[in-house]
């Protein structure tokens, strides 16, 4: 019966691997008798697939924190709760992939299935409290974005991008392991628990501490693609095909942040009243303040000299991960609860906006940011789209990016963490730059922007409907956030971090 029960827990896992066996099955089938109908088909299980992978995770929202299969995994309403993100993001990028012009339709079976192994590798690591596992999972998660980057095979930018971040990867992968061992011989485990355990409970030397900490830290930062490591982000958005570009900028994000969280809290604190404790003589927090407060610089900083759509939105989301960062030194339900829901509003606006993004250079076959002006003017409900998921990303209300924005702030100050919440605003400033002048260009009424009449984009009546989901929350959790804010509160307070 517990082996049972176990297996009922991790169902989201099972339907995502079951969901890329028979993508593959049926693409293999197709090709033996093609048809018009055959990409279709394909896309339509990979759809269904996930679709019944997100009802699973849906319904285990409300779970008791349990830990299965001898505490390698612990599901709990935290890491559900991410589960769900990323398989909703991996939806949308199945949706982008289906109505992509850059890969051929002989080719949709093989990327819908690697889409599908990462979501369920990222998933894992959202679960995973054995190290092994973590590893594992880690590893998984990125052979498949190693492959999707260089995916456009004709495309030398494509192959530059796969074999960077495969290199990058390795490098990554290496220290990673090593920092591992480090605290195994901390703990004499390879669980996470147990290793809090000792380091709680004995008093190590400070060095040795930062070592392993900063080991696995490059680790994180590679995913997260956060200072230093932020430089490969831009290559592999430009490079990659845009259903790709979305997947490493969302997915790629919110798998990090899961990892930072086991990181910094799971590993490195102990849960206090209503906070996390760090370790005594041990000030991560500083480490990752410093960090954010660079990373969103940067970001922005680059951003604003961008000529390419992609790679603008590529340094962008490297600005938003900046913010992101700031929730977790403060280490509070209040920190977390607010880095939580503005990874769900990352989440949502971001594939917005690269969906988008993707229409538009589809059809006018370039990526300058010039091909955005009078978008408005010739395709209204695109135009607009674009207009409500920029000013999200800009942080104006009322809409949801907003509310995280001031939801982070808000924890900093109060942390009386001043010089970040000055650097933040700042930067709130920078990031409004180059957003507004996006926005710009869209509302552009210029002699030839409009010339050439309506833009021809492949939006079917499948792509307006998602592209209606992904504004739905972005619009009404502006103004009514509470529901949400509430469950990722009562859920901190469940786990048994």
């Amino acid at each position: 019966m517990e082996e049972l029960k176990s297996l009922f827990l991790i169902s989201p896992e099972l339907m995502l691997f079951a969901t890329a066996i028979v993508t593959l099955l049926v693409d293999i089938s197709s090709r033996r008798r093609p048809s018009d109908s055959s990409p279709r088909l394909v896309t339509g299980f990979a759809l269904l697939g996930l679709l019944g992978a997100l009802a699973l995770s849906l319904r285990s929202l409300g779970f008791a924190p349990t830990e299965i299969f001898s505490r390698a995994l612990s599901i709990d309403p935290v890491s559900q709760f991410i589960k769900t993100l990323l398989i909703f993001a991996g939806i949308i990028t199945v949706l982008q992939g289906s109505m992509s012009r850059e890969i051929h339709d002989t080719e949709k079976g093989e990327l819908y299935a690697l889409l599908v192994l990462g979501t369920l590798g990222m998933c894992v690591m959202a679960s995973a409290v054995h190290f092994l596992l973590l590893f594992l999972a880690y590893e998984m998660a990125g052979v498949t974005c190693y492959v999707l980057a260089a995916f456009k095979r004709r495309s030398s930018l494509s192959s530059e991008a796969g074999v960077k971040l495969f290199i990058h990867g390795s490098l990554t992968t290496i220290l990673f392991a090593i920092g591992i061992v480090m605290l195994y011989g901390i703990g004499k485990s390879f669980n996470i628990l147990d290793i809090r355990t000792q380091l709680t409970s004995a008093t190590m030397p400070t060095g040795y501490l930062w070592v392993a900490f900063g080991l696995i830290f490059v680790a994180l930062a590679g995913r997260l693609a956060i200072f230093p490591f932020h430089f490969l982000a831009p290559d592999i958005v430009e490079g990659a095909p845009s259903p790709v570009s979305s997947f490493f900028s969302v997915s790629s994000c919110i798998a990090g942040m899961a990892f930072a969280l086991r990181l910094c809290i799971h590993i490195f604190s102990a849960k206090g009243d209503l906070k996390w404790v760090h370790l005594a003589n041990f000030e991560w927090p500083d480490l990752i303040t410093a960090v954010a407060a660079v990373t969103m610089t940067i970001g922005n900083l680059t951003a604003l000299y961008q000529t390419n759509l992609k790679r603008l939105i590529g340094y962008s989301c490297i600005a938003q991960v900046g913010y992101l960062l700031m929730g977790i030194p403060v280490s509070t339900h209040a920190g977390i609860a607010a880095v939580l829901f503005s990874l769900g509003t990352y989440c949502v606006v971001t594939l917005g906006t690269f969906f988008v993004i993707q229409m538009v250079t589809d059809s006018a076959g370039s990526e300058k940011i010039t091909i955005l002006r009078g978008l408005v003017w010739r395709n209204p409900y695109e135009g607009v789209a674009l207009c409500v998921f920029l000013l999200s990303l800009a942080g104006l209300p009322p809409l949801v990016g907003f509310v995280g924005r001031f939801y982070i702030l808000g924890v900093v100050v109060r942390e009386k963490l001043y010089w970040l919440s000055i650097v933040a605003a700042i930067n709130w400033v920078l990031g409004l730059t180059y957003y507004l002048s996006m926005i710009k260009q869209v509302f552009s009424t210029d002699a030839g922007a409009t010339a050439g009449g309506p833009l021809t984009t492949s939006a079917n009546f499948v792509a307006k409907s998602a592209l209606a989901v992904l504004l739905l929350p972005t619009l009404v959790l502006g103004i009514y956030w509470d529901p949400l804010m509430n469950y990722i509160t009562r859920s901190l307070g469940a786990v048994a971090w």
